[in-house]
């Protein structure tokens, strides 16, 4: 299983696991809940399934407003 942060585009950093929403995987992943399954084609043609393991919120940081962040979502990829 691998942990990945969806963050937006200027936080991304796919060596910390950070993941922008606009990535099509990024985009993909959120609304998902634990248990559900999308499938992804990798850029070299191979087809794998993304299960989400567990989603959870980050933890607030002071007044965030109307600002707030992206899910920590954990994922299993298989083939």
């Amino acid at each position: 299983a691998k942990t990945v942060t969806l963050v937006f585009p200027g936080g991304a950093d796919i060596s910390e696991g950070k993941v922008s929403i606009l990535t099509p995987i990024g985009t993909a992943l959120i609304g998902l809940s634990a248990g559900q399954s999308i499938m992804w084609t990798a850029r070299d043609g191979r087809r794998h399934e993304l299960t989400v393991l567990a989603v959870s919120q980050p933890a607030p940081e002071g007044d965030a407003g109307d600002r707030r962040a992206p899910a920590t979502s954990t994922i299993a990829a298989g083939v």
